[in-house]
């Protein structure tokens, strides 16, 4: 039902709505018909249309309000309010809605009866007692009202959780995958390896060092456990084994420097993000203009959030805009996907040209451990 509704309604808030006018209209109908067959049964006189009349109007008033208590249960939510506190205020709004709500249908007949030739029933007539008698039902339909906002948007909330977990765990294989295929790409086997021969006759420990790199390499991505975010110096070390075999590769023509913050080792960061970039900047910083090329990664904190700067001397982008960087870019549109699904818009990821080479500039939250608790 709630996909048949998005088609027409976008607005989950008014879908809804819309959900609770149709359980309420049900409830009217049901509840007119049996006074209505009450009546012929025990042969007690009731004006139709006026009845009907009433009835309707007592419908129009309550969806106005059915809007009403909608829009002020979600504003609850959003300012995510104490239960106690929540608690508190529906009581007190209850008592005070369920009087404007009656005060409201009383005010509305009147003036329909004044314009026409309706008469008022003696009961509506009769403001206090009629209140006194229907508190409860008023009461009670309003926390109907709110219990079924609150349960809708709990059960959205749920699902948009399982989703969201979902593509993360998807992205999160993904980002494994590509950073495996990465290192396992024949060009990079083959360079890897043929520096490791040419190492072992003239200086067997970075030999071995390099081995030890890169099969630490391979098993870390083969072994990652699944968490989406993990501590700053596991990254760190990560794109540390990484960088050492590229170092030997590239021997003199490659520079790479870090400067990381003190501090920040156990601040929490997505898994994978810091190798893809590196690796981007040395695919496409090199060229035959640019036979030395020259990283540096920044990475510092300041208030609640953690700042990386990754800059090269390479040879630029061909292409500027961001949107399309992304799009013709694996690794640059997975990056900014998973960003998205771990901090939705609460975070600030950019490539683009400077004056010598690209800077790769990203501002997320500073989490720690007790944060995921």
């Amino acid at each position: 039902m709630e996909r048949w509704l998005a088609r027409y309604i976008p607005n989950p808030e008014w879908r809804l709505i819309v959900v609770i006018a149709a359980i309420f209209s049900l409830l009217r109908v049901v509840t007119s018909l049996t006074m209505y067959w009450e009546h012929a049964l025990l042969a007690k006189e009731l004006d139709f249309w006026p009845f009907v009349h009433g009835r309707v109007v007592a419908w129009f008033v309550a969806m106005v309000f059915v809007v009403v208590i909608v829009k002020t249960t979600n504003r609850f939510l959003i300012e995510r309010l104490s239960w106690s506190r929540i608690i508190g205020i529906h009581l007190g709004i209850a008592v005070i809605m369920s009087l404007l709500w009656y005060t409201t249908y009383i005010a509305v007949m009147y003036l329909f009866c004044q314009i026409g030739e309706c008469k008022m029933d003696q009961e509506d007539s009769n403001f206090l007692a009629w209140y006194l008698q229907n508190f409860n039902a008023l009461f009670i339909l309003y926390l109907l009202t709110a219990s079924l906002t609150y349960t809708y948007y709990y059960i959205r909330r749920d699902h948009h959780h399982r989703m969201r977990q979902s593509k993360m765990e998807q992205q999160l294989l993904t980002t494994r995958l590509m950073a495996l295929k990465s290192q396992l790409h024949p060009h990079f086997l083959f360079n890897t390896l043929n520096s490791i021969v040419a190492l072992v006759e003239i200086d067997a420990d970075r030999a071995k060092n390099m081995i030890a790199d890169l099969s630490g390499l391979l098993r870390r991505v083969l072994e990652y456990r699944d968490d989406h975010l993990i501590r700053l110096h596991e990254e760190l070390d990560l794109l540390q084994k990484y960088l050492d075999i590229e170092k030997v590769r590239f021997s003199e023509h490659l520079e790479i420097d870090l400067e990381v913050e003190s501090g920040l080792d156990d601040l929490l960061v997505p898994a994978l993000l810091l190798q893809p970039l590196v690796e981007n900047s040395i695919q496409h910083g090199f060229s035959a203009k640019h036979p030395q090329l020259r990283i540096q990664l920044r990475i510092f904190r300041q208030a609640d959030r953690l700042f990386f700067v990754l800059t090269d001397d390479g040879k630029g982008l061909l292409e500027e805009d961001p949107v399309a960087l992304r799009e013709k870019g694996v690794g640059l549109r997975n990056t900014f996907e998973r960003l998205s699904s771990l901090y939705e818009d609460d975070f600030r990821f950019e490539v683009k040209n400077q004056e010598q080479g690209v800077v790769n500039f990203l501002d997320i939250p500073a989490q720690t451990v007790p944060a995921l608790v």
